[in-house]
């Protein structure tokens, strides 16, 4: 992880429009944020996390070093909800993995990718991304403010959905695009285009 932060930083510091800002690889360190920043003269917080660094600590969650992580991660990320809340600021949260989401990533995985965490990490099937899911998904919908967009890709497909005033928009078609049956799929309050 910190090789490609330091690709990426090193690269990008060749390009004119984005001399003297600070980091573009955020969180940075091989850390799972949450990080923020403020735009729009602070009416919109947008808080970047790494998900699949809580998914490793998820599935490693009887370790201390990964429960403190994990206990640490949580409370600073209700921190910052708690924050824009208070100042009326819209919120973005930025990850790689979705919280609901009806792609493949979603399908009962086949007994052998079962067996191999690094399939399973990415399905949200396996207990670990499970409960990343509902502990930051709990967080997002305690929280009263303005209105709270939940951003990620991993599927590889367009995916929006409204839960309890919450807005989760999946965009992970850049690569490539899965079909997705949403035949009989979706409760009455969810919503995806």
């Amino acid at each position: 992880m910190q090789r490609e932060e330091n690709f990426i930083e090193d690269t990008l510091k060749h390009f004119t429009f984005l001399q003297n800002k600070r980091k573009t690889f955020i969180p940075s360190g091989g850390e799972p944020g949450p990080v923020s920043e403020v735009f729009n003269n602070d009416r919109i917080k947008i808080i970047f996390i790494d998900t699949h660094r809580i998914i490793l600590a998820e599935s490693r969650s009887k370790r201390k070093s990964n429960s403190d992580l994990l206990t640490l991660f949580y409370k600073v990320l209700d921190d910052e909800l708690n924050d824009a809340a208070r100042k009326q600021q819209k919120v973005v949260v930025v990850a790689h993995h979705p919280v609901y989401a009806k792609g493949n990533h979603y399908q009962p995985m086949p007994w052998w990718q079962a067996s191999i965490r690094r399939f399973a990490n990415s399905n949200t099937n396996y207990p670990p991304y499970h409960r990343m899911t509902v502990r930051i998904d709990s967080l997002l919908k305690a929280h009263q403010g303005p209105v709270i967009y939940y951003v990620s890709g991993h599927e590889h497909s367009l995916e929006y959905f409204v839960r309890d005033n919450v807005h989760y928009i999946v965009s992970g078609a850049g690569s490539r695009t899965d079909k997705i049956n949403f035949e009989n799929s979706f409760e009455a309050n969810e919503h995806c285009t």
